[in-house]
């Protein structure tokens, strides 16, 4: 296995010619025009397919202008409909009763354990 010394010298041995006038890569990105390709270039300048942001609020407004108002029928019908009745509700609370309301009443209670315990 090569030593620390030994990847250090292998990698500066690699990459001693990077961004230099030796790296032909780096090179050929120097030369390179500035100029977007096409592609780029006629997306950046094409006109917006999708509406703008103002053009859909404005739809919306238009659309929903008289929602919930007098001119809103199916919101009316819903206002003059007769009220609901209250829903009927039994007595929600155990049989009980007294100071034992929130207790648990399991027979697992201490004064019934012993009954379980065997001796």
């Amino acid at each position: 296995m090569a030593s620390t010394n030994d990847v250090v010298q292998n990698y500066q041995s690699m990459f001693a010619y990077r961004y230099t006038t030796e790296d032909k890569e780096y090179q050929k990105y120097l030369q390179s025009s500035a100029n977007p390709p096409p592609i780029i270039e006629d997306w950046m300048n094409r006109e917006p397919s999708a509406p703008s942001v103002s053009e859909i609020l404005q739809k919306y407004e238009n659309k929903f202008a008289h929602r919930f108002t007098s001119e809103d029928e199916e919101y009316q019908k819903y206002v003059q409909r007769p009220a609901d009745p209250p829903p009927l509700l039994e007595d929600w609370r155990n049989r009980s009763g007294g100071n034992r309301r929130y207790r648990d009443r399991a027979p697992y209670s201490p004064k019934h354990l012993s009954q379980y315990i065997c001796t």
